[in-house]
Order: C-alpha cells, then sequence, then structure tokens
C-alpha cells in the first residue's frame, strides 16, 4: 500500500509539472513576442537568461521534496 501511494504522489506532482509547463510556456512565448517587436538586443538577452533558468524552478522543489 505504501508504494501505490508513492506511485499516486509521482503522478500527481508530474501532472502538476506539466501543466505549470504548458502555461509557463504559452505566457513565456507571449512576453517573448512582445519583447522580440522591441529590437533591443539586451532586453532580449535578458529575456533568455530569466526565462530560461525560470522554468527549473518547480523541478527544484520537486526534487527537494525527494520523490523517488
Amino acid at each position: 500500500m505504501f508504494t501505490c501511494m508513492q506511485n499516486i504522489k509521482k503522478i500527481f506532482y508530474l501532472i502538476l509539472f506539466l501543466i505549470y509547463l504548458f502555461i509557463y510556456i504559452l505566457i513565456s512565448m507571449r512576453i517573448g513576442v512582445f519583447i522580440g517587436e522591441k529590437n533591443n538586443f539586451i532586453l532580449e538577452i535578458l529575456y533568455y537568461m530569466v526565462f530560461g533558468i525560470l522554468w527549473i524552478i518547480p523541478i527544484l522543489l520537486i526534487k527537494k521534496k525527494k520523490i523517488n
């Protein structure tokens, strides 16, 4: 029974992460299009740096919970 609860927990976190990733992609694409229209090279570099790292935060939180 304990392993069944662990599997359910893993599936729950996976589904939660996929929903987060889908919403994150939609929002970051919209912001990227807006920034791309500005033709500002420094702003584009900052955008790629921030949004390239930002999606990792939920993975770190899930890993911190030590879901095996």
